[in-house]
């Protein structure tokens, strides 16, 4: 496993770290020292990884960002993100004031197998741990799901890194802790930022009162079907108050940890006369139902009506008969719109990766410092979605952590 060493290159006010050898990818950011907690990044990477991208028919490559925050020299890592490669900028949101480190390498899907959606590579690289927390180094774990489908080669790509400061007294302003709790109260975890929050108060304040009563309504009178259940076999130590703080009790904790009824034990947990379970509310009230369901039911015959088995037997014939149809149809539409030949789908598959490699022709370097901006990118890089975040970066504060 080879871990290269990063040099800090720095042009002009724009600063990039990049891999040993001057290698693959370049990251840019306006200023190490921030002035928000979200950060826009940019990136380019040399013409001899794209060129080896379409030597791989790579057709998705994408940027792997891991993040780490020094805390007095010991690095953790905190954030993940990944995103397109030919998306060529980025804004990297930070939920801790202090010095951080920002690694980014590629990673791919196997040409020959099966393609993992962004959503399916995310979770498997949340699972791994790519920094040394003593030294800042990215460390190279095993880049590939366990059937080998997606993967990535840094010995033969490299990394790049890039320190930044975020400073303290630009996160979002904590609301009121009521607010807080209120807002928040049908989600676990607590909201990124601003724009999180705006949302999930949104539907505090308008369709979460009348759930949120209908919900309390059901669950005092579930609490209350199960203290009477309790009542009804004697149960001694019963939460009452269950029924007037439905937040802080869950669903069937009006029982006491450890049961006992007051028909079977004595207050000192000494066994009672077999007589006493006789009395017992809810052993008399089965009694009582078996008699009555034996009175409704004494004298009746029970059996099956011929005109119903007819009807059954017509309705598994209708089924059977619609299952076979959709059998025989599908084979028609084979015959119908065959599979494409190999030759036919490996054309297909060079053009299309012709396309990409001249799609990532702008994001080469060249050797001059790039402005992480959008104004400064290609006008086909300028996509709704960096414009979107953007604009979120000024609006959506996220909160301190």
């Amino acid at each position: 496993m080879t871990v290269f060493v990063l040099r800090a290159t720095i042009h002009h006010r724009y600063l990039t770290k990049i891999s040993k050898g001057d290698q693959m990818i370049k990251l840019f950011v306006d200023d190490t020292n921030l002035h928000s907690p979200i950060a826009g990044i940019r990136w380019c990477v040399d013409k001899n990884t794209i060129d080896k991208l379409a030597e791989l028919k790579i057709q998705e490559a994408y940027v792997l960002f891991v993040i780490a925050q020094d805390n007095d020299g010991v690095f953790k890592e905190v954030e993940q993100k990944i995103v397109p490669l030919k998306q060529a900028m980025e804004y990297i949101e930070f939920h801790r004031p202090g010095k951080h480190r920002i690694f980014a390498c590629l990673v791919w899907n196997n040409p020959h197998g099966k393609q993992y959606t962004k959503s399916d590579l995310a979770l498997y690289f949340s699972k791994q741990r790519m920094f040394n927390p003593y030294s800042g180094d990215f460390t190279v774990p095993s880049f590939n799901y366990p059937d080998h489908e997606f993967r990535s080669h840094p010995e033969n790509f490299g990394y790049g890194s890039v320190d930044v400061v975020v400073p303290a007294g630009y996160f979002a302003k904590e609301p009121p802790a009521w607010e807080k709790w209120w807002v928040n109260l049908w989600y676990e975890s607590k909201p990124k930022n601003q724009c999180y929050f705006r949302k999930r108060r949104f539907i505090a304040y308008s369709i979460q009162p009348p759930i949120v009563l209908g919900f309390i309504l059901i669950k005092t009178f579930i609490a209350l079907l199960q203290i009477i259940g309790l009542l009804l076999i004697g149960t001694r130590g019963i939460k009452f108050e269950a029924l007037i703080h439905p937040f802080r009790y869950s669903t069937g904790d009006c029982a006491p940890e450890e049961t006992s009824s007051i028909f079977i034990t004595d207050s000192s947990g000494k066994k009672r006369n077999p007589v006493f379970f006789l009395f017992m509310p809810a052993v008399q009230l089965t009694i009582l139902f078996l008699v009555g369901l034996l009175k409704l039911m004494f004298g009746r015959l029970i059996g099956l009506n011929m005109d119903d088995t007819l009807y059954w037997l017509l309705a598994i014939d209708l089924i059977i008969v619609v299952m076979v149809f959709a059998i025989n149809w599908a084979s028609v539409l084979k015959k119908l719109f065959p599979d494409e030949t190999m030759e036919q789908s490996l054309a297909k598959q060079e053009l299309k990766i012709k396309q990409i490699k001249n799609e990532y022709q702008d994001i080469v370097c060249t050797g001059n410092t790039l402005a992480p901006q959008i104004s400064s990118l290609p006008a086909r890089r300028q996509t709704v979605y960096l414009k979107f975040q953007q604009l979120k970066s000024k609006v959506c504060l996220p909160f301190a952590s």
